[in-house]
Order: C-alpha cells, then sequence, then structure tokens
C-alpha cells in the first residue's frame, strides 16, 4: 500500500473520529441540559409545594382560632402569616345597592359612566329572583339568585376581564348590604366613593401607628354616627372633609358591626426562593369555610 493510500485512510479515520467526538459531545450538552430542566422543574414544585403548605398552615391556624371564639370576633386577628378580618371589609356582590355598585365600576374607570350604570344593573338582575329588568340592566341569561362565588361576574353582560381583574379583591359573594368601617382598605373605601385624604384618615385612625389591622393600639370607631367627630379628634379634618364624613354617616353604606362572616388572608413564601401563594377563605360563625380562592 501506498503512502498516498495509507495516509488517506488515516485522514479518513480521523475525520470520523472527529465527527463522532463532536456528536457523543452534543449529545452531552442535550442531556445536561435536559437534567439541569428537569431539576429545575423539581425545584419550582418542590418551592411551590412548601409554600402552600405554609399558607395552609396560616389559614388552618386562623381557622382555630375563629372556632375557638364561638361566632364571636377572635384574638388577635393576626398571626404569623395570616390576618383575620370582617368580610364586611369588602362590598357585597348579594347584598350592596344599585348606587353602590355603579360608584365602585365608576371609580375603577374601565368604563364610561353609562356602562358603569348598566353593568351594576347587570349585577343586580343576575342576583335578584324577579323577572323583571332593573332600569339600563338586563334579565337575559340571569342567574335570578344570589353569587356563589366572585367568578360568576365573568358571566353577568358587560363585565370584562379587565374589570374582573379589578373587582375580585374588592368584593365578595355574602350577602352583606353594608361595608365595615373599621376594617375595610382605604381601596375599598375609594371604591364607594370616598374622598382619597379622607380614606386615607380612616384607615389610619382604626389601624393606630402601627398601621396594622388587628393588633393592640387600634382605635375603631364606637359608632357610623359618632365616626365624624371621632376622626376629627384623632387626625384632624379639613372644613372639607368633616363635611364629607358628616355626609358618609348618613348616608346608610357603613356600620362598624361585625357581620357574622370572616375573611381569612394566609399569605407565605418559601424561603430563600420567593415563591408566593396566598390562600383566601370566608368563614362564618360556626366556623365553616363557605367561600375559598387560591393564588
Amino acid at each position: 500500500m501506498s503512502a498516498d493510500r495509507r495516509a488517506g485512510r488515516q485522514g479518513s479515520v480521523l475525520i470520523v473520529a472527529l465527527w463522532s467526538m463532536a456528536f457523543l459531545g452534543a449529545l452531552a450538552l442535550q442531556i445536561g441540559a435536559q437534567a439541569t430542566m428537569r431539576l429545575h422543574a423539581a425545584r419550582h414544585l418542590a418551592d411551590r409545594s412548601s409554600a402552600y403548605q405554609d399558607a395552609w398552615g396560616a389559614f388552618d391556624e386562623a381557622l382555630g382560632r375563629i372556632q375557638a371564639a364561638s361566632g364571636q370576633p377572635p384574638e388577635p386577628l393576626s398571626g404569623p402569616g395570616y390576618e383575620i378580618t370582617d368580610d364586611a371589609s369588602r362590598i357585597s356582590l348579594s347584598g350592596a345597592s344599585l348606587e353602590t355598585l355603579t360608584a365602585v365600576i365608576e371609580h375603577l374607570r374601565t368604563l364610561e359612566d353609562d356602562s358603569a350604570e348598566r353593568v351594576a344593573a347587570a349585577i343586580v338582575d343576575w342576583r335578584d329572583e324577579d323577572e323583571e329588568a332593573q332600569p339600563n340592566g338586563t334579565e337575559s341569561d340571569a342567574k335570578n339568585a344570589p353569587f356563589e362565588c366572585v367568578e360568576e361576574l365573568l358571566l353577568v353582560r358587560g363585565v370584562s376581564w379587565d374589570l374582573f381583574e379589578k373587582l375580585r379583591d374588592q368584593t365578595t359573594v355574602i350577602g352583606h348590604s353594608a361595608v365595615n368601617l373599621n376594617s375595610s382598605s382605604q381601596e375599598v373605601l375609594e371604591s364607594v366613593g370616598m374622598s382619597s385624604s379622607l380614606a386615607q384618615k380612616v384607615v389610619a385612625s382604626t389601624r393606630g401607628a402601627d398601621a396594622a389591622w388587628g393588633t393592640d393600639d387600634d382605635q375603631p370607631f364606637a359608632s357610623v354616627a359618632d365616626f365624624p367627630a371621632e376622626l376629627k379628634q384623632n387626625m384632624g379634618l379639613s372644613s372639607e372633609e368633616e363635611s364629607e364624613a358628616s355626609e358618609w354617616a348618613s348616608a346608610g353604606i357603613f356600620t362598624v358591626e361585625w357581620s357574622s362572616s370572616f375573611l381569612i388572608s394566609a399569605r407565605s413564601a418559601a424561603s430563600g426562593r420567593g415563591r408566593v401563594r396566598e390562600i383566601t377563605g370566608v368563614v362564618n360563625s360556626e366556623g365553616d369555610i363557605v367561600a375559598w380562592n387560591e393564588r
């Protein structure tokens, strides 16, 4: 065999060897990438599971406090990972008036004023038992029964996903007719039409110096009728704010009495990775869970 043929064969063998090494290297990289992806997925699932267990543990502790209180507001109202408030701190889809619902939708600024009134009327028609439509409302495909979950809003004519997203954290399906002035958030107070400055002072007054609900320095109002005077003494009010507070005191929208339903908000983040799970639930005075949501 000539030197040239031997060199040609050796060159061919070298090329095959190099291609084989390249193929095996690429295969190793692919296997490594798949293994890394699976490892990340496993860690993600483990983090989510850990966060869920932590959130559920906090929720279960709050539930136990409510059950032990036999229908009364439990003490304390907050603990590691959870907070208990009156469910009437939110706006009731099943009990709020047409005027209140219209004001809430107008405040969210997702619709024109006339459209807000039509959607509010459609919500009332959805929940009421009669077949007679509200002015600007519709009984077409209406349930004619109270809301069972907030997600039912998506079945109501005129409710877009954007509007639903903004309403769901401020509303409840339990049939309260009034909003608890002592436990409502600033967002809820503004939603029903209260000015931002007055709502901010109401929340600051009721929650005390630590700005946290359910702690020792809370200063709840004794009555709706007296809340303007109490708020003026605690926070100071301008003449415009004092006048507005007096109007709200006689509007019939607010209460300071706890309802028979409690809202539990439990939140957890798995250590080190920021995986967050939130669990909210409504519990009646007997300690039964009547509404539930997870995120």
